[in-house]
């Protein structure tokens, strides 16, 4: 299976709001395994971080890349170091696919190791991500309440994070290659796979608090003016989208045609409203008094119709 056909079965039915909140699965994880002993149950958890650092790399990393062209440069010197190539068959698949051009380098990135994707993220946003970590210690530990719901003291500890993401990986690799030691050597202690789980979402918090500073760098950093820029954005953008529908429709010949271009632009709307919402909504189960977040379900429409436009522009350029 080429790479372009295995990214979009993979992508298919997932929601943007699923994907950008795969932090949230492993806090689910921290919450059931108070009260789970079951050893079926307590073996899926390595796996399951493991899966989680790929899955939420991926995004991190395809987003980065589609963000900016800097972070597209950065990422050649990675794949020319790996001696990796991208087959032209794959990025001729872009423009009839749902994903993008970080999705297609994301996933031919190498995810086997914790050293090797934070070295990977490291040389592409050139970021020290445990710089100050004490304020971004402060900063997580608030937003999430996490002095209230967990009652040790938290800390961002680099060398511990990575002890315990290390000894996940060399786990995970017994329980999915090694059935004997799996099911007669290895021990799992509860507690020890609750401070696993623990510090693969301490991790994901700090790359996301630490990439703000590039997610804000083209847009406006007061909470005041942030849904107005969107709103803004969004309005330029249909504009865009509405000529390239004209241009569209110019080249149909019959009423069918024409009726089916309206239903599209109809459905188009509907996607976009409803997604958006359940994307700002998702981030609930952290917030106690449920406050959607606008500015997110304004940033997600703006990304929808983003990407709407490349597909058609994409789309006109291979037919003309």
């Amino acid at each position: 299976m080429i790479l372009s056909e295995k990214i979009r079965k993979s992508k298919e039915r997932i929601k943007y709001s699923q994907k950008s909140n795969v932090t949230s699965l492993i806090y689910d994880l921290i919450e059931q395994i108070e009260n789970n002993n079951d050893i079926s149950f307590l073996q899926t958890i390595p796996v399951n971080i493991v899966s989680a650092n790929e899955s939420f790399f991926k995004e991190t990393f395809a987003s980065l890349i589609d963000f900016d062209e800097k972070y597209l440069l950065n990422i050649k010197s990675i794949l020319k170091r790996n001696n990796q190539k991208i087959e032209i068959e794959d990025i001729l698949n872009l423009s009839k696919s749902n994903f993008t051009l970080g999705d297609l380098i994301a996933y031919s990135l190498k995810y086997s190791s914790i050293e090797n994707i934070y070295k990977t993220i490291t040389n592409i946003t050139e970021i020290d991500f445990f710089k100050d970590s004490k304020k971004t210690e402060k900063i997580i530990i608030e937003d999430f309440d996490l002095d209230i719901t967990f009652d040790e003291k938290i800390t961002i500890d680099k060398d511990r994070i990575f002890r315990n993401l290390k000894e996940v990986y060399e786990i995970r690799n017994i329980i999915c290659h090694d059935i004997l030691s799996t099911k007669f050597k290895l021990e799992l202690e509860k507690e020890k796979l609750r401070e696993y789980l623990f510090d693969t979402f301490l991790f994901h918090q700090i790359i996301n608090e630490k990439l703000q500073i590039i997610w804000m760098s083209k847009e406006p950093n007061s909470c005041e003016n942030i849904e107005e820029y969107y709103s803004n954005q969004i309005k330029l953008r249909k504009k865009v989208l509405s000529k390239l529908y004209d241009k569209i429709e110019k080249n149909l010949i019959s009423k069918e045609q024409k009726s089916n271009l309206e239903k599209s632009k109809l459905d188009f709307e509907k996607f976009i409203k409803e997604d958006s919402l359940n994307m700002g909504n998702s981030f609930n189960k952290y917030n106690k008094n449920d406050i959607i977040f606008p500015e997110l379900i304004l940033e997600y429409e703006l990304r929808l119709i983003n990407q709407k436009i490349d597909n058609i522009e994409s789309d006109i350029e291979m037919s003309s």
